[in-house]
């Protein structure tokens, strides 16, 4: 799962950062162990969607008590667009 982690963390940088040689890795706790890791960023970049900022319009009321109980606004409406479109 650390290929995966690595992906995701980096998928989306301008500019990646260096490796750290195995090396140069100062291990103090007993029985650790340095492990290379690498991944494959296209293949975590077709894992996530670009998003795009929408402003909405919404009831007051209706957002008021969306609000109350913590809902998330671009998590609702995504989901509803995509039951819409057949998506």
């Amino acid at each position: 799962m650390a290929a995966d982690a690595l992906g995701t963390i980096l998928f989306d940088e301008k500019k990646l950062p260096k490796m750290t040689y195995p090396a140069e890795i100062k291990i103090e706790e007993p029985g650790a162990f340095v492990a290379l890791v690498s991944t494959d960023l296209t293949k975590s970049a077709a894992n996530f969607e670009k998003t795009v900022r929408k402003n909405v319009t919404v009831p007051a009321k209706l957002a008021l008590q969306a609000e109350k109980k913590k809902i998330n606004f671009s998590k609702v409406l995504t989901e509803a667009l995509r039951e819409k479109l057949n998506y």
